[in-house]
């Protein structure tokens, strides 16, 4: 891993894929980590929603073609924005709630 900051919470190479301890992340570096991991790949994250409910969401990071001009009022060291691939629309995810994340031969959980 290039980003020494981030090695120091993985834990094991399991599977081919690199396993991360979210829980000891902060979020701006689960942001860090994530968007230079996903780098604009389809993933699927886990989290919990406001109301309590568990979701699995499968998007894509820097989609551009849906947007409507304006300007983004969500704090990025608490939202991560991605594009849901499956509703076809934006959608805003609390990093504090995220405890999975899969993308190709990353794995956060």
């Amino acid at each position: 891993m290039k980003d020494s900051s981030i090695k120091k919470y993985v834990d094991e190479l399991k599977d081919n894929k690199w396993v991360v301890n979210v829980a000891s992340l902060t979020n701006e570096e689960k942001s860090k980590y994530i968007q230079q991991k996903v780098k604009g790949k389809i993933f699927s994250v886990s989290f919990v929603k406001k109301d309590g409910t568990e979701r699995t969401m499968v998007c894509r990071l820097g989609v551009q073609k849906y947007l409507s001009g304006g300007k983004s009022v969500n704090d990025p060291s608490k939202y991560l924005t991605v594009f849901d691939m499956q509703k076809n629309a934006y959608r805003n995810v609390a990093l504090e709630t995220i405890y999975r994340l899969r993308c190709k031969d990353v794995f956060i959980g």
